[in-house]
Protein backbone atom coordinates (compact mmCIF):
# COMPACT_ATOMS: atom_id res chain seq x y z
CA UNK A 1 0.00 0.00 0.00
CA UNK A 2 1.73 3.35 -0.87
CA UNK A 3 2.16 6.48 1.55
CA UNK A 4 1.28 9.62 0.25
CA UNK A 5 3.10 12.49 2.37
CA UNK A 6 3.86 15.92 1.31
CA UNK A 7 7.78 17.18 0.68
CA UNK A 8 6.80 20.64 1.56
CA UNK A 9 4.93 20.67 5.21
CA UNK A 10 5.88 16.85 5.81
CA UNK A 11 2.46 16.01 6.40
CA UNK A 12 1.22 12.68 5.82
CA UNK A 13 -1.90 12.46 3.57
CA UNK A 14 -3.63 9.72 6.31
CA UNK A 15 -6.39 9.43 4.35
CA UNK A 16 -7.12 12.75 2.75
CA UNK A 17 -8.79 13.41 -0.40
CA UNK A 18 -7.53 16.07 -3.45
CA UNK A 19 -4.51 15.95 -5.14
CA UNK A 20 -2.92 18.74 -2.91
CA UNK A 21 -1.73 18.51 0.70
CA UNK A 22 -3.36 22.12 2.76
CA UNK A 23 0.10 24.21 2.18
CA UNK A 24 -0.30 23.33 -1.54
CA UNK A 25 2.37 21.58 -2.31
CA UNK A 26 1.13 17.88 -4.46
CA UNK A 27 1.51 14.48 -2.30
CA UNK A 28 4.45 12.36 -3.03
CA UNK A 29 3.82 8.80 -3.15
CA UNK A 30 6.48 5.96 -1.44
CA UNK A 31 5.76 2.30 -1.10
CA UNK A 32 8.58 1.09 1.26
CA UNK A 33 8.05 2.72 4.59
CA UNK A 34 11.38 2.64 5.71
CA UNK A 35 12.93 5.06 2.28
CA UNK A 36 9.95 6.99 3.10
CA UNK A 37 10.61 7.99 7.06
CA UNK A 38 14.43 8.33 5.73
CA UNK A 39 13.16 10.98 3.02
CA UNK A 40 10.96 12.56 5.50
CA UNK A 41 13.38 12.42 8.75
CA UNK A 42 16.16 14.12 5.63
CA UNK A 43 13.99 16.66 4.88
CA UNK A 44 13.16 17.66 8.37
CA UNK A 45 16.85 17.98 9.32
CA UNK A 46 17.90 19.98 6.64
CA UNK A 47 14.77 22.35 6.97
CA UNK A 48 15.08 22.58 10.86
CA UNK A 49 19.02 23.00 10.00
CA UNK A 50 19.85 19.51 12.28
CA UNK A 51 21.21 18.02 8.89
CA UNK A 52 24.37 15.80 9.45
CA UNK A 53 27.66 17.77 8.56
CA UNK A 54 29.19 15.96 5.86
CA UNK A 55 32.92 14.75 6.64
CA UNK A 56 35.93 15.82 4.86
CA UNK A 57 36.90 13.41 1.86
CA UNK A 58 40.19 12.01 2.10
CA UNK A 59 41.59 13.98 -0.47
CA UNK A 60 40.26 17.14 1.65
CA UNK A 61 42.22 15.90 4.69
CA UNK A 62 45.32 15.39 2.43
CA UNK A 63 45.46 18.90 1.52
CA UNK A 64 45.00 19.90 5.44
CA UNK A 65 47.82 21.59 7.67
CA UNK A 66 47.06 18.78 10.05
CA UNK A 67 48.34 16.10 7.76
CA UNK A 68 51.50 18.05 6.74
CA UNK A 69 52.77 18.31 9.65
CA UNK A 70 51.62 14.85 10.65
CA UNK A 71 53.26 13.69 7.15
CA UNK A 72 56.54 15.46 8.02
CA UNK A 73 57.07 13.99 11.93
CA UNK A 74 56.73 10.62 10.46
CA UNK A 75 59.13 11.75 7.30
CA UNK A 76 61.36 12.80 9.78
CA UNK A 77 60.92 9.96 12.27
CA UNK A 78 62.05 7.48 9.37
CA UNK A 79 64.89 9.86 7.68
CA UNK A 80 63.12 10.43 4.68
CA UNK A 81 63.74 6.34 3.98
CA UNK A 82 61.71 3.75 2.50
CA UNK A 83 60.62 0.95 5.17
CA UNK A 84 60.62 -1.60 2.34
CA UNK A 85 63.36 -0.59 -0.30
CA UNK A 86 65.67 1.55 2.00
CA UNK A 87 65.19 4.25 -1.01
CA UNK A 88 64.11 7.52 -0.73
CA UNK A 89 60.74 7.85 1.00
CA UNK A 90 58.30 10.63 -0.20
CA UNK A 91 55.14 9.29 0.66
CA UNK A 92 53.48 8.54 4.30
CA UNK A 93 50.85 5.18 4.10
CA UNK A 94 48.04 4.92 6.53
CA UNK A 95 48.16 1.48 7.76
CA UNK A 96 44.97 2.24 9.38
CA UNK A 97 42.05 5.15 9.77
CA UNK A 98 41.26 4.98 13.50
CA UNK A 99 40.61 8.88 15.02
CA UNK A 100 44.35 8.20 17.09
CA UNK A 101 46.26 7.74 13.09
CA UNK A 102 43.95 10.40 11.48
CA UNK A 103 44.70 13.07 14.27
CA UNK A 104 48.28 12.65 14.48
CA UNK A 105 48.10 10.91 18.25
CA UNK A 106 49.16 7.44 16.60
CA UNK A 107 52.18 7.84 14.47
CA UNK A 108 52.98 4.36 15.07
CA UNK A 109 49.97 3.65 12.34
CA UNK A 110 52.07 5.46 9.81
CA UNK A 111 54.95 4.41 7.65
CA UNK A 112 57.37 6.20 5.35
CA UNK A 113 57.55 4.61 1.60
CA UNK A 114 58.83 5.48 -1.77
CA UNK A 115 56.44 6.29 -4.50
CA UNK A 116 56.82 2.96 -6.30
CA UNK A 117 56.63 0.47 -3.35
CA UNK A 118 53.32 2.88 -2.39
CA UNK A 119 51.66 1.63 -5.50
CA UNK A 120 53.06 -1.73 -5.19
CA UNK A 121 51.39 -1.54 -1.23
CA UNK A 122 47.98 -0.96 -3.08
CA UNK A 123 47.68 -3.10 -6.02
CA UNK A 124 47.83 -6.83 -6.69
CA UNK A 125 50.04 -8.33 -9.47
CA UNK A 126 47.56 -7.65 -12.35
CA UNK A 127 47.25 -3.78 -11.10
CA UNK A 128 43.68 -4.41 -9.52
CA UNK A 129 43.56 -1.89 -6.41
CA UNK A 130 43.25 -3.65 -3.05
CA UNK A 131 40.68 -3.19 -0.01
CA UNK A 132 42.15 -2.08 3.11
CA UNK A 133 42.51 -5.26 4.61
CA UNK A 134 44.51 -6.62 1.46
CA UNK A 135 46.69 -3.91 1.17
CA UNK A 136 47.63 -4.27 4.98
CA UNK A 137 48.54 -8.26 4.33
CA UNK A 138 50.69 -7.18 0.84
CA UNK A 139 52.75 -4.56 3.51
CA UNK A 140 53.28 -6.84 6.05
CA UNK A 141 54.66 -9.17 3.20
CA UNK A 142 56.63 -6.59 1.97
CA UNK A 143 58.00 -5.78 4.87
CA UNK A 144 59.44 -9.28 5.68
Amino acid sequence: MASKYCKECLRKAKGKTGPRCVCGAEWSVCKNKRIRAGIVTRMWNKRTGNAPKAKPRYSEYLESDLWKTIRAKVLLRDGCICRVCRSKAIVVHHRNYNTATMSGDDLDSLISLCKSCHKRVHRDESGKRLGVRDTEANLVRMLQ
